[in-house]
C-alpha cells in the first residue's frame, strides 16, 4: 500500500472516529469541528510538509472572510441559525461570532486534503491576487455590517441560499471551462466530501448544533428522521469544495 492510500484510510478511519464521538459526546460546533475536521487536517499537515503559507491564506480568505460574509446573512435571513452557541454573549445580532470557527475548520480540511492528494507540487511565491482579494473581501465584509447597521432590510434577500448559492457557483463553472483539467479533481472533491458533509450534517442537525428554521427553501431531504434543505445537498455537499478551490487556485495558487 503506497503512502497516499494509507493516508486516505487513515482520514476516513480519523473522519468515523470524529463523527462517534462528537455524536454520542454532543461536543457542540467548536469541539465538533475540531474532531471531525481538525484532527483529519492535522494528520495530512504532519503527514506532507504542505505549502502553510497559501494554506493560512486561504484560512485567512475562504474561511474566516468568505465564511463571515456568507454566514452572518444567511443568519440575518434566518435560512439557518445556532440555537445554543458555546458563547452566546459574543455576537452581532443574532449571529454567534463563534460560527466562523466552523468555516475555518470546513476550510482547512478542504484545502489540506485537496494539497495532499490532488494538487501537483507546488512551492512558488504567493501571487500578488491574493492581497487584492483581501482588501475587496474586507471592504464587502465592511460595507455588509454598515448595512446591518444602518439598514437591515438592505441585506434582505427572499430565498437567501439558493440566490446565494448560485452565484457562488458560477466562479468555479467558468474556471473550469478556461481550466478543464480542474474538471477532474472538482469531481473527485464533490464524490468524497458528499459523504462528509452528510455525515456532519446528520450529527449536526440530531444534536441540534444548527437548524434551518426558515422557508425560502426549494424543497427538503429526509434521512434517517433528520430533514435538511435540499440547497444543503447541491450546493454544500457538491459544489462547496469546488467554490473554495477554484478561487483558492485563482488567488493564491498557481491556476493548475
Amino acid at each position: 500500500m503506497d503512502s497516499k492510500r494509507l493516508d486516505f484510510l487513515v482520514v476516513v478511519l480519523l473522519l468515523c472516529l470524529g463523527g462517534t464521538i462528537g455524536f454520542y459526546f454532543k461536543l457542540g460546533n467548536i469541539l465538533l469541528g475540531f474532531f471531525y475536521l481538525g484532527i483529519p487536517s492535522f494528520y495530512l499537515l504532519y503527514r506532507k510538509k504542505e505549502n502553510y503559507k497559501k494554506i493560512g491564506w486561504g484560512l485567512l480568505i475562504f474561511g474566516m472572510l468568505f465564511g463571515t460574509i456568507f454566514d452572518f446573512i444567511g443568519t440575518v435571513n434566518n435560512a439557518w441559525s445556532v440555537p445554543h452557541p458555546s458563547f452566546p454573549q459574543l455576537s452581532i445580532g443574532p449571529w454567534p461570532i463563534e460560527n466562523i470557527i466552523g468555516y475555518l475548520w470546513m476550510t482547512l480540511f478542504i484545502l489540506v486534503f485537496y494539497e495532499h492528494f490532488l494538487d501537483r507540487p507546488n512551492h512558488k511565491r504567493l501571487p500578488r491576487r491574493h492581497a487584492k482579494l483581501f482588501i475587496f473581501c474586507m471592504m464587502v465584509l465592511g460595507l455588509v455590517l454598515l448595512a446591518y447597521v444602518m439598514r437591515p432590510e438592505s441585506i434582505a434577500i427572499s430565498h437567501f441560499y439558493l440566490v446565494t448559492g448560485f452565484a457562488a457557483i458560477v466562479f468555479p463553472v467558468v474556471f473550469a471551462f478556461y481550466n478543464p483539467k480542474i474538471i477532474e479533481k472538482f469531481a473527485t472533491l464533490a464524490f468524497f466530501f458528499f459523504f462528509v458533509w452528510l455525515f456532519l450534517e446528520l450529527i449536526g442537525i440530531r444534536n441540534h448544533d444548527w437548524m434551518f428554521p426558515g422557508t425560502e427553501f426549494v424543497g427538503s431531504v429526509s434521512l434517517f428522521n433528520v430533514s435538511f434543505p435540499f440547497e444543503e445537498v447541491f450546493f454544500w455537499f457538491m459544489w462547496y469544495p469546488a467554490v473554495i478551490v477554484a478561487y483558492y487556485e485563482r488567488f493564491i495558487d498557481d491556476s493548475r
